[in-house]
C-alpha cells in the first residue's frame, strides 16, 4: 500500500479523519501540490529531500495548532 492510498482511507473513516496528514514525497511534481493534496486527502504536502528542517517543523505545527 502506498502512502496516497493510506492518507485516503485514514480519511474517509469517520474514526481517523480528523487525523491530521502531512505528506512527505519525491514523486509529485512542483505546481501539482493541489491535484496531489486532492488525490491524496492529506492536509498538507512537503517535497522530498527536505532540506530545510525548519520549514517541516513549521508545517507540522500548523497541522496541529
Amino acid at each position: 500500500m502506498d502512502g496516497l492510498t493510506l492518507s485516503r482511507l485514514i480519511k474517509q473513516d469517520k474514526s481517523t479523519r480528523a487525523i491530521p496528514i502531512l505528506l512527505a514525497t519525491a514523486h509529485a511534481m512542483k505546481g501539482e501540490q493541489e491535484a496531489f493534496l486532492k488525490e491524496s486527502e492529506a492536509d498538507g504536502y512537503l517535497s522530498k529531500p527536505v532540506i530545510d528542517p525548519n520549514e517541516f517543523i513549521r508545517k507540522v505545527n500548523d497541522l496541529i495548532a
